[in-house]
């Protein structure tokens, strides 16, 4: 839980219990930021210290994102990369948000890496925002970093597998099962910010209290830059379904060939299963089966058979 008195040249934490009474008095703008587990927790909290209409109330337990405004504010609902990286990065934190002039508020189920970011750096009294909308950019900016970075690495990422794949070395790790990890974050990573990015494009095209023009210049920024990242994951889908299907191709072809190899060990046996299998029979009559040299005798047709068949075979161009 923090809270922040952001003036132009300085920042100063306070603790919660003096929040209703220093935004009544002091000047400059605040930052309020929650974290609680329960969202149900979250909504009445938020019900209780801000007068919000029934439909805001009703979108705080929401998670896409989105932009609604108010006579006297902002609400936003925004994703972020969770700061515990020993889960799952697929699993986006919803950040709900309500802004007005002198106050921005956040809350969180759990803790966000670019919120983090954005308080260590007010705590050293780096990089100030101005003001709400400024901290907000601030928060956005950094996501779209971290975003780019973890994009760049699944391109690399993908890049490796293909040399694999063009090595003809597809099974000196496990490529199908990196590329299904690629295909299925690029899918995740798309419809989490695929509503984000229309959610900047609105901020930097439509006009809203305390959104000036070179705020909307930014928030086009960032608009920009995340649909190239969108892009570039549906690129990194469609090469990694081609490569998927070439890894089944490969497969197939191994297979086929294994296939082969048997059926031509089975063809070349064939006949002399059935002579053994003839010869072998346990009963009366059987040709040399008294005879001194029965047993070379047999194996001389059978080794004979054998060259036979090879040769009918190399003959037809299956060997």
């Amino acid at each position: 839980m923090h809270f922040y008195r952001i003036l132009p040249s300085s920042v100063e934490k306070f603790k919660h219990e003096s929040f209703s009474k220093i935004k009544k008095t002091s000047k400059g703008y605040f930052w309020f930021h929650k974290e609680d587990k329960s969202e149900e927790s979250l909504k009445i909290w938020f019900s209780e210290h801000y007068k919000l209409s029934k439909p805001l109330v009703g979108l705080l337990t929401q998670s896409r994102s989105r932009i609604t405004a108010e006579k006297n504010g902002l609400f936003l609902i925004l994703k972020g990369f969770r700061l515990n990286k020993k889960k799952d990065i697929e699993d986006l934190v919803p950040i709900r948000i309500w802004m007005t002039e002198k106050t921005i508020i956040t809350t969180v189920t759990e803790p966000v890496q670019s919120l983090n970011t954005v308080a260590k750096e007010l705590e050293t009294q780096k990089n100030i925002p101005q003001t709400p909308t400024d901290l907000l950019i601030r928060f956005l900016d950094l996501s779209l970093k971290y975003f780019e970075t973890l994009v760049e690495k699944m391109e690399d990422s993908l890049e490796s597998l293909e040399d694999h794949l063009l090595s003809r070395k597809p099974h000196e790790i496990d490529v199908s099962q990196k590329i299904s990890d690629i295909r299925r974050l690029s899918l995740i990573f798309t419809n989490h910010f695929r509503p984000q990015s229309e959610t900047l494009h609105m901020l930097g095209t439509q006009k809203y209290k305390w959104v000036n023009a070179k705020q909307q210049e930014q928030f086009l920024a960032l608009f920009h830059t995340t649909d190239h990242v969108i892009e570039t994951l549906n690129n990194l889908l469609s090469r990694a379904s081609v490569i998927h299907d070439e890894l089944d191709a490969q497969s197939d072809k191994e297979r086929n060939r294994q296939n082969y190899i048997l059926s031509v060990v089975a063809t070349l046996f064939l006949p002399i299963t059935f002579v053994t299998g003839l010869f072998g029979m346990n009963v009366g009559g059987v040709p040399y089966s008294m005879h001194p040299y029965g047993f070379a005798g047999i194996s001389f047709i059978l080794i004979l058979t054998l060259l036979i068949v090879l040769l009918v075979l190399k003959k037809a161009k299956w060997v």
